[in-house]
């Protein structure tokens, strides 16, 4: 019997060596072919391509994420849309990441662009306004760039507010040499327990602290060890000007359909509460950080008046208060902050609205030629 399991086990390791050896044969005929042909390969371009990581994530549609969020039928926080524009309606569109989403508060209703609608409706005697929370957790300009060309032009907006900076400053600032590498930006397959568990919520939790946990350890890693990181007037110069290109690029893009952009600054709290920034943004000092947020709200300010996109400066909001923010958290509004930036960013918008200020600028496709 032990004879007998030898000689089992020896018949397959060869059988293996032989299918091992025919493969490694097959794979230097094709390498050796395609080394010395004449005639062009034609459809068979192996290593050419792998799946890039845009746009990364979007919401569940027509999703309860329990009492907190409801994603509509669109993919929208809040409530049900449609994406043909109501007759009479003012609609605006909010674009952004977590800090337009609001991932801080505690009922869709209560989100700025929800308060904003709101407020809107109060002010504007007859004319009766919409406000669309597209805001996205964790996306860049880039992403909602994309987004806009593949989605939501097609809701017929008559303005967008972009409000972005924050994402595209922490991605500058968390940049490593990480020297030249042949898949830029892939897309790494889902894990297999993440496929099999995705619609557990303790899964998802407990997934997303270990993620959190492992993504602080990498930032104080690197900020423990700066000598890894280039020099940081270098990220905030790349930063600055991937931020600029991409805003550049948004406004413009709307305007070819004859769509106008407001861009609110950049608020957070007060910069000079450094316990909340080296806690939360340990991949640069706090003076960096408030010297990166001057750089990317100079960006802004310097997109509007070139390409003739409205401005609006929340300096003066005065939401720059510990109240105003979620716990430990200098950039996510809480209840009373989305509130706050909700009522005075109303009549900002009412008066360039009124004021003739939001119109697409000449040259411009008009809104009866493109698909709106």
């Amino acid at each position: 019997m032990e004879r007998q399991r030898k000689l089992r086990l020896i018949a397959t390791l060869l059988t293996l060596g032989v299918l091992v050896g025919l493969g490694g044969l097959a794979e230097w005929s094709v390498r050796y072919r395609e080394s010395v042909r004449e005639t062009v390969p034609g459809g068979a371009t192996p290593g050419v391509f792998y799946l890039h990581n845009r746009t990364r994530f979007a919401f569940v549609r027509d999703h309860d994420y329990f009492r907190w969020i409801r994603i509509n039928r669109l993919g929208f926080r809040g409530k049900e849309t449609s994406i043909e524009k109501p007759d009479g309606v003012f609609r605006i569109i909010a674009v952004g990441a977590s800090t337009t989403f609001d991932r801080g508060v505690t009922a869709n209703e209560l989100a700025w662009p929800s308060r904003l609608e709101v407020y809107l409706n109060e002010l504007g005697g007859d004319q009766t306004f919409e406000v669309i929370n597209a805001g996205v957790p964790g996306y860049t300009v880039l992403d909602n760039l994309i987004r806009l060309q593949t989605e939501l032009t097609s809701l017929d907006p008559d303005l967008i507010i972009l409000y972005h900076a924050h994402n595209d400053l922490f991605a500058a600032m968390q940049a490593t040499p990480g020297g030249w590498t042949a898949r830029p930006n892939e897309f790494i397959p889902p894990r297999l327990m993440d496929r099999w568990f995705g619609g557990s919520l303790l899964y998802s939790k407990v997934r997303g602290r270990l993620d959190l946990m492992a993504n602080a350890r990498a930032l104080g890693s690197a900020a423990a060890s700066p000598e890894q990181q280039p020099p940081f007037e270098t990220r905030l110069d790349n930063g600055v000007e991937d931020f600029r290109s991409g805003v550049a690029s948004f406004v413009s893009i709307a305007q070819v359909h004859g769509i106008p952009t407001l861009l609110p600054t950049v608020t957070t709290v007060d910069q000079s509460e450094t316990e909340y920034w080296t806690r939360s943004f340990p991949s640069a000092s706090p003076d960096e950080v408030a010297l990166g947020y001057d750089a990317y709200n100079d960006v802004i300010r310097d997109v509007g008046a070139s390409l003739g996109a409205a401005v609006v400066e929340t300096d003066s909001f005065g939401v720059d208060g510990f109240e105003f923010y979620e716990e430990g958290d200098p950039i996510h509004f809480n209840d009373a902050g989305a509130e706050e930036w909700a009522r005075q960013l109303a009549p900002a918008v009412l008066e360039r609205i009124q004021g003739g200020a939001l119109t697409a600028p000449p040259g411009s496709v008009p809104a009866a030629v493109g698909p709106r």
